[in-house]
């Protein structure tokens, strides 16, 4: 394959790609030296500049006042596009729950006792995104507190964040004062508007996971048509006027 061909699939232009060739096989080089070599004319040097200069493939210079125009090793490109294919997986789960297949229905799946609803945070977890829900003070009581610290700490080595609303109440203080350390966000709500002994919250974009606690089992639906209704319900009570901060 042409050296040419490929660098036009980094969303290079004929122009660009003659600019860095020229620059790699020249180093370090003036504008007019660039613009002989690579058949460009000079006027359209510094702006070509600019555009490589910007993703990272030269870099400028100064000597004696002049501009000087350095490429940059070529290992540059493959970080780019490994770089690129790292964006590509983080957002490959997001672009697939919005695929849509005529006729498809929600997938539900159930997952019995306290190892059923471990296993679903575990798996929530596994993704990178946001998780954001009502939660219960329920998640803190269960058992006791290290099932919360496992899932906690995992979430918090994967760097994934969390917002939660639940209702006024001790536990719920607990998470607040420790939010900022645990990457999380706590908001509460006055018990005689919510109080619930189950957690839902979304994960994934399109996975929607309902935790009982008092029963002991969970449930997760695939949709991403219901995973967007609780999100937008979320976001109106996350930005209205009765959660307490």
């Amino acid at each position: 394959m042409k050296i040419k061909e490929v660098l036009s699939g980094f969303n290079l232009k004929k122009k660009e790609i003659n600019f860095y060739l020229a620059c790699l096989e020249l180093g370090k080089s003036s504008a007019s030296q660039i613009a002989k070599k690579a058949g460009i004319e000079r006027t359209y040097i510094y702006d070509l500049a600019k555009s490589l200069q910007q993703r990272g493939l030269i870099s400028i210079t100064f000597s004696k006042g002049k501009k000087q125009f350095v490429a940059s090793s070529p290992d540059k490109l493959k970080k780019i596009q490994e770089e690129n294919l790292k964006n590509l997986e983080e957002i490959l789960p997001q672009l697939k729950s919005m695929q849509r297949t005529k006729g498809e229905k929600p997938k539900i799946s159930f997952f019995d006792g306290i190892a059923g609803i471990e296993q679903i945070l575990l798996e929530a977890i596994k993704y990178k995104g946001e998780i954001k829900g009502f939660s219960s003070e329920r998640f803190l009581s269960t058992h006791d507190s290290r099932f919360e610290k496992k899932i906690t700490k995992l979430r918090v080595n994967r760097g994934i964040k969390t917002r939660f609303i639940g209702p006024v109440s001790k536990e719920f203080q607990y998470l607040q004062k420790t939010g900022q350390e645990k990457m999380r966000q706590i908001k509460m709500l006055p018990q005689d508007l919510f109080s619930s002994d189950i957690e839902i919250f979304t994960y994934r974009h399109n996975n929607v996971a309902i935790l009982n606690f008092k029963q002991e089992f969970g449930l997760v639906i695939e949709s991403y048509e219901i995973a967007h209704v609780l999100d937008q319900i979320f976001e109106l009570i996350w930005r209205g006027g009765f959660v307490i901060d």
